[in-house]
């Protein structure tokens, strides 16, 4: 037995160095020891040591500023307005504004925390671009949404400019690089929007949208407008899914597939039947197809990126907007009269609510192609 325990090695510890003060520790500890000894205190805010700021709203006094010193974290909203009555000196951040609060009620009036101290050092500010109907009819187009939202976004850009106020800024500080913030105008204060603003996140790594007003998967104002900025900004990022650009270009822009896709076909019975039967409603093909649509296949060219053309959910009373499409396969293949085409992209769209999935299924469409030649 003392033989055996001699041939055990324990381990080695796994220790690091603190790059800050030379201390050796184990690495689980390293991440704890930095932020108690080497983060900033509020009284050490000084112009090399700061959180990274930006202006978004000189008229309101409304600052975008990264939310800690570690880490990749999100950008969040601070405003100090000394000028005009009330005067407003607040953080989105509830700790935040509840120590100030506190502090405030004890006589500590000069008291702020560590977010609007960093605004004391901010020397750049960010303009929001001018977005116009066109770039939305261009999405409604692309559908993207529906009719319906055009109105309901030119809506909220002309309460933003009532309050002088800007629509729609990218936030460019300290993010991910596959994650897009935009700070949307929110007119009603509330929970999410304790500043008049809502921030909207975009991951085109897994092509997901996020707002803090809305559920995974549910859309809203914020999510309408951060697309219609983005589209218009960066119209790369929405040339992913269009079913009108070439093989070519759509692989070589293309994002990775979404978690979602795993979803599909659903293992649900009764979601399956409800798709099932739909289609049966809805897709049949008519028992006499149309002279000009029997044509032959011969030299046509059919779209590469079959995406589905409902907006809407059928079966939503409040007709539900149903999600971004979403990849099933690259590889699927349409059987002609004369041969196979091969390396078809194919996208399903789901509705949020009551997880209804809607997939491409129009043949006199595909046959239509044919006849634009």
């Amino acid at each position: 037995m003392k033989a055996l325990k001699k041939n055990c090695r324990k381990k080695p510890k796994q220790l690091k160095k603190c790059p800050k003060c030379d201390l050796i520790c184990h690495y689980k500890n390293l991440k704890r020891h930095i932020e108690r000894k080497h983060t900033p205190k509020m009284m050490d805010i000084t112009s090399s040591s700061h959180l990274d700021s930006k202006c978004i709203d000189p008229q309101n006094g409304v600052y975008m500023v990264h939310k800690s010193f570690h880490g990749a974290s999100t950008s969040l909203h601070v405003q100090i307005q000394i000028w005009g009555e009330p005067h407003r000196v607040s953080c989105e951040l509830n700790e935040c504004q509840t120590n100030m609060e506190l502090a405030w009620r004890s006589g500590l009036l000069s008291y702020k925390c560590v977010h609007l101290r960093s605004v004391s050092y901010c020397k750049t500010f960010l303009t929001s671009p001018s977005l116009t109907e066109e770039s939305l009819k261009e999405m409604v187009k692309s559908k993207w949404f529906g009719q319906d939202k055009i109105k309901q976004c030119v809506n909220r850009q002309k309460l933003a400019q009532e309050e002088n106020a800007p629509l729609s800024v990218e936030s460019k500080i300290g993010v991910p690089p596959t994650k897009r913030f935009i700070s949307v105008y929110e007119p009603n204060i509330s929970y999410y929007s304790r500043l008049g603003r809502v921030m909207v996140s975009y991951d085109t790594k897994k092509n997901s949208w996020h707002c803090p007003c809305a559920k995974t998967q549910r859309s809203c104002t914020h999510k309408y407008i951060a697309k219609w900025h983005l589209f218009q900004i960066h119209p790369e990022l929405f040339r992913k899914v269009r079913s009108t650009e070439s093989a070519e270009e759509f692989q070589a822009a293309e994002m990775e597939e979404s978690d979602e896709s795993e979803n599909y076909p659903p293992k649900d019975i009764a979601k399956v039947k409800s798709i099932v039967e739909y289609i049966l409603m809805n897709k049949k093909l008519p028992s006499t197809i149309p002279s000009h649509l029997r044509i032959s296949s011969d030299y046509k060219e059919f779209p590469k990126h079959l995406i589905p053309d409902e907006t809407m959910c059928y079966h939503c009373s409040d007709r539900t907007l149903l999600s971004d499409p979403v990849c099933i396969t690259r590889n699927a293949k349409i059987l002609t009269t004369t041969g196979i085409v091969q390396d078809i992209s194919t996208y399903y769209k789901l509705c949020p609510f009551c997880g209804m999935v809607y997939r491409y299924q129009e043949e006199l469409q595909l046959l239509g192609t044919l006849d634009r030649e």
